[in-house]
């Protein structure tokens, strides 16, 4: 078995067939289990030719395979790779699909200790270091160089630090044998954010990468939260290391204004003590951000092997609290279910396919709820 600690990953029950033709070393056949149903494998050559600098081609492949397995990121694989080349030149092209994956913010390790600046003792100030050993003619730089597209195609979720999220999207990461560049956009299938404590909905947001060097995304989100009286929207946008975060509402008040009525359906002049001190607190968490230490909702969802769980607010009495699981019978088709807690304990059953990015279309049953379909269209803009 092979395992590599950094990544979390492991892979079982190696097989390999090797055979010598002429002056060729032949790989007919690897492959391995990630032990989760998944599987590697791979077939190519390699000449044994020093003077062409040992040519060599291979093939490699994964089905539905977990090759990354840390706290904070998961990801299920197929791909079809080709990596050709020899050991002046090597060149890898080919496609990978994340048929499913996890990113969880709040289980990001660590920042690296800073660089501690090192003074030799014993040598004289302005002296220059001793010379390195020699060792031999400096060999020509090997290059490396290719052409790879990354797709989400699968559920992919993205969670923590108020985030509840699904992901999808596409990438091309390229070099001509220099800086790798990443160029491409993911959107939010389905997701919600908790600002204020309350539940915003992601609604035409895009991340994008431009293929820049350093690499660096760019934000566009928008998140809505929906009263009877009134609509706040967050948006952010701009460089992912420094974006820009507004707030607004419908109708249009202040900022303080569109506070208080988002988290106590009331305007400011109508706090009362207590809540105009939760306000100011409300506000100054905004600067730190927040670590759960218990997450019960997250241990229970993947206990159960679903991909959602929370609580809401009714969507008719913002006061009733429902509690709303959810998973992707397939990539295409949500299942959820939902239950009022406390009082009538009504529940429901919502189906949304989705027909593309822009298309979906919806079903729901229940006691509270109208028999029916409807067509969802979704615009970026």
């Amino acid at each position: 078995s092979y395992e590599h600690f950094v990544a979390g990953t492991t892979i079982r029950k190696l097989e390999a067939d090797l055979r010598t033709q002429e002056r060729s070393l032949v790989l007919e056949q690897f492959t391995g289990s990630d032990g989760s149903g998944g599987n590697i494998g791979a077939t190519g050559s390699i000449e044994l030719d020093a003077g062409r600098k040992f040519p060599f081609a291979f093939a490699l492949t994964a089905r539905e395979a977990t090759l990354i397995r840390q706290d904070h990121l998961t990801a299920a694989v197929s791909a079809d790779i080709d990596v050709n080349g020899t050991t002046r030149l090597v060149e890898v092209t080919g496609k990978v699909s994340v048929v499913s994956g996890e990113f969880n913010i709040d289980r990001l390790p660590p920042a690296a200790p800073p660089a501690i600046d090192v003074v030799e003792v014993g040598r004289e100030e302005g002296a220059a270091p001793e010379p390195a050993a020699e060792a031999g003619a400096p060999r020509p730089p090997r290059r490396l160089r290719g052409d790879l597209q990354l797709g989400l195609d699968g559920p992919f979720f993205v969670r923590g630090a108020g985030l509840e999220s699904a992901w999808r999207g596409s990438l091309r990461v390229a070099s001509d044998g220099g800086p790798w560049r990443v160029k491409g956009v993911f959107f939010p299938r389905r997701g919600t954010y908790q600002f204020f404590g309350r539940p915003f909905d992601l609604v035409n947001s895009a991340v994008y990468l431009e293929g820049t060097y350093p690499i660096e995304p760019t934000l566009n989100i928008t998140a809505e939260y929906q009263r009877p009286e009134n609509k706040t929207r967050l948006r952010v946008t701009g460089p992912v290391d420094n974006p820009v975060v507004d707030l607004e509402s419908e109708p249009d008040y202040p900022r303080d204004e569109i506070l208080a009525r988002t988290m106590f359906g009331t305007s400011a002049t109508g706090l009362t003590p207590l809540q105009t001190a939760q306000l100011g607190m409300a506000v100054a968490s905004t600067a730190r951000r927040s670590e759960s230490t218990f997450d019960f909702m997250g241990r229970t969802r993947n206990r159960l092997s679903i991909d959602e769980l929370g609580l809401r607010e009714n969507a008719k009495d913002p006061n009733q609290v429902e509690l709303v699981a959810g998973t992707f019978v397939s990539d295409r088709l949500f299942l959820e279910y939902s239950q009022r807690l406390g009082g009538a304990r009504d529940a429901g059953v919502r189906a949304e396919y989705e027909i593309n990015r822009h298309l979906s279309v919806e079903t729901n049953a229940g006691a509270q709820l109208r028999p029916g379909v409807r067509l969802n269209i979704k615009l970026d803009y």
